[in-house]
């Protein structure tokens, strides 16, 4: 299984317990995917998951292999809002 956390308002889109995936391996795309399936307001409204930095195992996924990064059973995927502003 792997499990997805997320870090403020995708917290509350998925939940404060995060998901847990069942099929693996998935694709870091997929997992976005399924986020924004979740609540439309983070494709196209105020939110946009472009601006978030994700994390496999305490990784940043661009170090990775980015979206195609490849998600294995035990591994856990954190999604954390870029917030910047001047």
């Amino acid at each position: 299984m792997i499990k997805v956390l997320g870090l403020g308002h995708i917290r509350t889109v998925i939940g404060k317990d995060g998901l847990t995936i069942k099929d693996s391996p998935k694709k870091i795309r997929d997992i976005l995917d399924l986020i924004s399936s979740l609540d439309k307001s983070l494709d196209g409204g105020n939110y946009n998951l472009g601006n978030t930095l994700l994390m496999v195992n305490g990784v940043e996924s661009s170090a990775l292999g980015g979206q195609d990064t490849v998600i294995y059973d035990g591994d856990e995927v954190v999604l954390i809002p870029v917030v910047h502003g001047g």
